[in-house]
């Protein structure tokens, strides 16, 4: 095992030391350093406590073959005073903290880290996990350990979901219908039980493997919520892990199939499922989309034909932040547009999305990135639609303000309207290849950009379908 201290250069210079394995490929030494880092503190401080009370560095404590080009560096006294009994006190649990006992410990890594490190032990072939939270919070189609569950099912492990009595009767449709698809797809066995292990408020999720199970506990609700904060140990919240000998004994529990999960949302009398029906250019994208749609609401079809134009389309969608699930959302409601025979600007849209947050992508240049600058988003979407679209409205709000649902309304000219959910939103389609985007332009030269390029539209996993429920045509009475 090697390693390096750099610089990070921020508000203040900040020293980061580097862990690597030095075998080809990794030994998988640094993968495990988390579980015992204060073991390993502990140890370093026992060998800093040199034998034969060195100035600074002998060959008793820290001169070694590896180390006699740094003799000009090496201080055990100066590490000492960093490794003090303050520091090594600061990574250990306080009694109200060790959840599972006096073997618990801090988890260093992410939950989300941690679980797949564990679940590429040998013998690791099992995993359980205890989802709570509010309902009406979850969020199937964003969580982050989505995935990872799909990876797992391709690699034949067996992953069982729990609830306590009463979740699934609590989840909106959507989000039933999103656990469905997710049960079916990633082969996942869910489970309702009368309550969790214990502790029950704290247990997130455990791996089974030959030498007994590895258990972690979080502090809030929210970690354990299904979606993009899942395991999340921000504001200081805690993440601690036990390894344990025996699995224990799991409470009673009922098995819950996929098909008592699905159901129509309100308001809704079809469900399409669509995988790789709307794949082809993005040029037509529009018009396979609302040949899918009115295949299912025959009522659609007679009203599209009909002579009465569309007057306000509204879209609702927390995750609209990338240049290709614009382009989408704008194919499609543009050929709506037209196929309604409704002309430019006489129809208002209005746009209702969430505030950025942080991306994965810290220099964005794909398509499918995000946008990094919320007035850049704003402007270009502005562009784009108002050409078509008079008024044009888009409003940004908090991403917690906003419904989980994707929902598409329209309204015509006599009152009549419709309203269609997209399960997955536009975020369920990519490009065929990877698709370059200027984020450094202007808005102006993207929105230019954006109109013009060509690229070829797919599912981001042909293996599991997109959800769209659509009402009928609601005439105004």
């Amino acid at each position: 095992m090697g390693g390096g201290r750099y610089p990070r250069i921020g508000e203040q210079v900040l020293y980061v030391i580097v862990l690597y394995d030095t075998a080809a490929g990794g030994a998988g030494y640094v993968a495990a350093l988390p579980a015992s880092l204060r073991k390993v503190f502990e140890r370093a401080r026992e060998i800093l406590t040199c034998p034969r009370n060195c100035d600074a560095a002998c060959h008793a404590c820290l001169l070694s073959y590896d180390t006699q080009h740094q003799m000009d560096v090496l201080d055990r006294h100066k590490a000492l005073e960093v490794l003090n009994g303050r520091f090594l006190d600061g990574l250990a649990l306080p009694a109200s903290a060790q959840w599972f006992g006096p073997d618990s410990q801090a988890e260093h890594e992410t939950l989300l880290s941690a679980v797949n490190r564990e679940m590429q032990v040998r013998g690791s072939d099992r995993l359980r996990i205890y989802l709570a939270g509010a309902a009406a919070e979850w969020d199937l189609i964003d969580w982050n350990l989505r995935d990872s569950l799909l990876r797992w099912a391709a690699e034949h492990k067996q992953v069982d979901l729990y609830v306590e009595r009463g979740t699934v009767a609590a989840l909106p449709a959507e989000s039933s219908n999103s656990l469905a698809s997710l049960v079916e797809v990633a082969s996942l066995s869910l489970y309702d039980t009368e309550r969790f292990p214990e502790p029950r408020d704290r247990i997130v999720c455990e791996v089974v493997r030959a030498s007994g199970v590895v258990r972690w506990g979080v502090e809030s609700d929210s970690a354990r919520t299904p979606g993009a904060e899942w395991g999340s140990t921000e504001d200081g919240a805690r993440c601690v892990r036990c390894a344990d000998p025996f699995s224990g004994v799991l409470p009673p529990a009922k098995s819950v199939s996929a098909s008592e999960l699905r159901r129509l949302p309100s308001g809704a009398v079809v469900s399409l499922e669509l995988i790789d029906e709307l794949n082809g250019d993005i040029v037509g994208f529009g018009e396979r989309f609302w040949t899918c749609i009115t295949a299912g609401v025959p009522a659609l079809d007679a009203r599209l034909s009909g002579k009465t134009p569309l007057s306000v389309v509204s879209y609702n969608d927390r995750y609209l932040a990338s240049p290709l699930d614009t382009r989408l959302l704008f194919e499609v409601v543009r050929h709506v547009l037209a196929a309604s025979g409704t002309s430019d600007k006489y129809c208002a849209f209005e746009l209702t999305t969430a505030q950025l947050s942080a991306s994965q992508f810290s220099s964005p240049t794909r398509l499918h990135h995000d946008w990094q600058e919320g007035g850049d988003r704003v402007d270009v979407i502005h562009e784009l639609f108002g050409e078509h679209f008079q008024p044009f409205q888009i409003t940004v709000e908090a991403k917690h303000q906003l419904p989980h649902a994707r929902k598409l309304v329209l309204e015509w000219a006599d009152g009549a309207t419709m309203q269609i959910r997209l399960d997955h939103g536009f975020g369920y389609w990519r490009t065929t290849w990877s698709k370059q985007y200027p984020f450094a332009l202007s808005p102006t030269r993207q929105t230019i950009a954006l109109r013009s390029t060509r690229f070829g539209v797919e599912p981001r996993n042909n293996q599991c379908a997109t959800i769209v429920y659509a009402s009928q045509v609601l005439q105004k009475e």
